[in-house]
């Protein structure tokens, strides 16, 4: 009895320290992952070999419900030359192969696909007659064509598995910085120091919309345990391995999404709850056998976006003109699909007129009366991206219903009713629901009656305050006139105004760069053959005309000087002036005219984007703090009898924040792997315009367990900056000083992480000045440095420690005292709470941040996990030697 217990005691002690070893080398998850499958269909054929245009059976068991959702996948090399139901449960598929290789063939029942079989293809051999089988698993719903060539139809020496793992789940990034994951690859074998396992390659499929992760997606090398990759023209990836002297040995395997819009299929093909499924499979062992493995990864998207529905009035009217005018925008994470098949609906109450719409980037389409009321639906049949751009942005310009509100029906001083607009789409999931964005409303102002001709003028400076070197300062100039069915006037033109010579206006145009201007005019002035004409004025010209033709709904110009970069690209304009170096705006007019028809309803919106500043763009001198600035606009209305309307102006003013448009950005490479090269890519630069700026400070946080390699040390990519600019790049040592510092770890990091700090010795030059030309896009680039760095096991293991991310960040900001009045704001994301106290003075700053992975060769990465095996192996062996001396006793 006591040596029963004593027996019983160490077997606990014993099967307490397997399980702590199981948890110490991740097998706990999978073996609670192991679920047994309840439906099957089998997959079959006769034989695992067969010859060149031999003809063979593939055979489909299953129940009849489940047979009649089940679709054959096979490859392009396999020509189907029948199809026979022997019964409900037996289908027969019969096919001859034209080419030799080996081949896989597999299944999908509805959102599963069934695992595949291996089929071998030979010319003028005997062939095995072994059977295969196959199980339901969760797959993706994609067409599996995988096949290994004959150039890799060689045998092992010896007998080996494949075992293929992933994460269970990854999140879409609609960012910039695109997330991808990575693949472990097992090969068990009986390999040992004196005969080590060799003749073995391997045929990776990738989930649909993911390639492979860049020259550092799998490591290679006389060391590696991969020796050589290529990838075949499908997408499939080729992989030879080097001579294997262990039991076990592993790899990795990173890729990330497609970002190519020439691909077949990519990152905007994605949709929430996908399966990504990849595979791998193995040349013939000595015995014959195929080892093949497949895994799957559940993608996580969100599908937050919002209509944002406007209701705008011609100044001075009736109100009874209303225009509606719709945007969609995503709300929030960065993880927004893409969207398919965008759908906006409008509901007008009856009583009122709908008097002309905009397509924009969709169609409307218009069904109902007076009578009934009306609904308006829009369609955009492009895809709508998550990233961050609102529908006005990928667009250019935005969908729009012109209502009339009759007085019959709308008496005055009421409000006409609210309208609500709804947002419907779909993502990429051909069997996914409906997608409902979040609804808008918007109600038009109080109704009134107007019995004489009406001109009006609005003039609109959008936010409450200006950031000095904000890029998205902006201002809006609204003119309309309203002309009486029984007026004795006919209207010739009417003409919009912005002068910096007249009403005190030299202040503000002193301090503000014009870029763009947008004009959008109503649908019956397009369609009364009026024409539009755009007029500019700078310190070194009169007046010139930038457009004068047939007026369109919306006219994008931009002004910048000779030699600038990618202003037309990016801001999409119709029309770009060039400008000579030190000249700058100084007015604008734009005027409609109707030489031919009797216009009735003339509507014109301006709207003026460019580049606040506490310089002055004339002289260059700074301001030393804040000042409010003032401009007013101006509308004239001329008619066909010569006369004119009594000048009509409004005027707008704003405050003038000081500022610093400092930016960074940092790029990684898509994978890190340990013991290797490798190197990380940080921009700095300096956008407020015309002001140079003192005591830059610059800082790169680094992935934990990645360092600095001070043998190489930082350097500069290039000596001077690339066009337009002819500006000397600073350099290291001589310009920068470069040093180190450690962030400790934190709630949200799991690890401490050494920070690189560059400290700019001279002012950092400006790169946005108003006399000379720049680069639309400088903001992303600007200075260019490398930062080589080590990789230790410590990265790989925080890696997975954290979510299976290793960030980088880039931060940037001014220590000098020269500045301790002035915020450092770039745009949007850029701007970015000081999560790390690295601006004493300042709550928030700017930053970037990116993600990369952490990869080992095979030797390094996974040794803990591999010897916890060993270990285990070990202790289940005691136990069994325990139980049998237990026995025996």
């Amino acid at each position: 009895m006591k040596n029963i217990k004593e027996f019983m005691i160490k077997s606990l002690l014993i099967i307490i320290t397997i399980i702590v070893m199981i948890s110490q080398v991740g097998m706990v998850s999978v073996i609670a992952d192991v679920k047994e499958s309840t439906d099957t269909i089998q997959i079959t054929s006769a034989k695992e070999q067969y010859e060149v245009n031999e003809k063979f059976d593939i055979e489909v068991k299953g129940t009849q419900d489940d047979l009649e959702n089940f679709k054959l996948n096979y490859p392009k090399n396999f020509e189907l030359l029948n199809e026979k139901n022997k019964n409900v449960n037996h289908t027969v598929y019969t096919f001859k192969a034209l080419n030799d290789g080996i081949y896989k063939v597999d299944g999908n029942l509805n959102e599963k696909s069934i695992k595949g079989i291996a089929v071998k293809i030979k010319a003028n051999e005997v062939v095995s007659n072994k059977t295969s089988t196959s199980e339901i698993v969760p797959a993706e719903k994609t067409y599996l064509d995988t096949a290994i060539s004959s150039g890799n139809t060689k045998k092992s020496n010896l007998e080996y598995s494949i075992d293929l793992n992933a994460q269970k789940d990854v999140n879409f990034s609609s960012g910039e910085n695109y997330l991808g994951f990575p693949y472990k690859v097992t090969v068990n074998s009986t390999a040992n120091t004196a005969t080590a396992l060799t003749g073995v390659s391997l045929t990776f499929t990738l989930p649909s919309g993911y390639e492979l992760s860049g020259d550092s997606g799998i490591v290679t090398g006389p060391n590696a345990i991969v020796k050589e990759y290529s990838i075949n023209a499908d997408g499939t990836i080729q992989i030879v391995l080097n001579e294997i002297k262990k039991t076990i040995a592993e790899f990795t395997i990173a890729i990330v999404p497609i970002t190519s819009s020439k691909s077949e299929t990519n990152v905007h093909d994605r949709y929430d709850g996908e399966i990504l499924h990849g595979s791998i499979i193995g040349s013939e062992t000595l015995s014959g056998k195929i080892p093949q493995s497949e895994k799957n990864t559940t993608l996580h998207g969100s599908t937050d976006y919002a209509v944002n529905k406007t209701a705008a009035t011609p100044p001075a009217s009736n109100n009874r003109f209303v225009t509606y005018t719709f945007n969609v925008n995503r709300i929030g994470s960065e993880k927004e699909i893409t969207l398919q098949n965008l759908q906006l609906e409008d509901n007008i109450p009856a009583g009122a007129v709908i008097r002309s719409s905009n397509n924009a980037g969709g169609k409307w389409t218009i069904t109902g009366n007076e009578i009934t009321g009306w609904k308006a639906i829009w369609d955009r049949d492009k895809r709508f991206y998550g990233a961050g751009a609102s529908l006005s942005s990928q667009d250019g310009e935005l969908p729009s219903l012109l209502v009339e509100y009759p007085k019959d029906d709308f008496p005055d001083d009421t409000n006409p009713p609210k309208n609500t607009v709804t947002l419907s789409a779909h993502d990429n999931n051909s069997d996914g629901a409906v997608i409902e964005g979040e609804p808008d409303e918007a109600q038009g102002p109080l109704l009134t009656s107007g019995e004489d001709d009406s001109g009006g003028l609005s003039k609109e400076i959008l936010t409450n305050k200006w950031l000095s070197s904000s890029i998205y300062s902006n201002y809006e100039v609204n003119g309309s006139y309203i002309g009486m069915a029984n007026s004795d006037k006919s209207f010739e033109s009417m003409t919009l105004e912005d002068n910096m010579d007249r009403f005190d206006n030299d202040t503000f145009w002193s301090h503000f760069l014009i870029s763009n201007m947008n004009i959008q005019v109503s649908d019956a002035v397009v369609k009364a053959d009026t024409n539009l004409t755009v007029s500019y004025k700078t310190n070194k010209n009169g007046w010139k005309k930038a457009y004068s033709e047939k007026s369109k709904s919306v006219l994008r110009i931009g002004y910048h000087i000779k030699g600038s970069l990618n202003y037309a690209q990016v801001d999409k304009t119709d029309s770009q002036i060039d400008l000579e170096p030190n000249e700058i705006l100084t007015g604008w007019k734009v005027s409609v005219n109707s030489p031919k028809n009797k216009v009735e309803n003339v509507q014109a919106k301006v709207s003026v984007s460019g580049v606040s500043s506490l310089a002055n763009i004339y002289d260059r001198t700074i301001e030393p703090k804040s000042l409010t600035i003032q401009n007013t606009a101006n509308q004239i209305v001329t008619f066909k009898d010569g006369s004119k309307s009594e000048e009509k102006t409004d005027k707008a003013t704003v405050p003038l924040m000081p500022n610093l448009n400092l930016n960074t950005t940092v790029s990684t490479p898509s994978a890190l792997t340990v013991g290797k090269e490798n190197e990380f890519t940080v921009y700095a630069n300096n956008i407020t315009l015309d002001e140079d700026v003192e005591g830059v400070i610059m800082r790169v946080v680094l992935p934990a367990g990645v360092t600095l390699d001070t043998d190489k040390g930082v350097s500069a990519v290039d000596k001077q900056l690339e066009a337009p600019y002819d500006l000397a790049v600073p350099q290291p040592g001589k310009d920068i000083d470069i040093s180190t510092e450690v962030l400790v770890e934190n709630d949200e990091y799991k690890a401490s992480r050494q920070v690189v700090v560059f400290r700019f010795k001279k002012p950092l030059v400006s790169l946005q000045t108003a006399n000379s030309a720049t680069d639309r896009n400088i903001a992303n680039r600007g200075f260019k440095y490398n930062i080589p760095v080590n990789v230790s096991q410590v990265a790989y293991e925080a890696f997975i420690d954290n979510g299976r991310q290793a960030p980088v960040e880039s931060w940037i900001t001014s220590d000098s005292e020269k500045y301790k009045e002035y915020s450092v704001s770039a745009y949007g994301s850029r701007n970015h709470k000081d999560i790390h106290d690295f601006d004493k003075a300042r709550d928030s700053i700017v930053w970037d941040d990116k993600f990369t992975q952490v990869i080992g060769d095979g030797n390094l990465v996974l040794a803990k996990s591999v010897e916890g095996k060993k270990i285990l192996v070990f202790l289940i062996k005691q136990l069994l030697k325990m139980a049998k001396k237990q026995r025996g006793s």
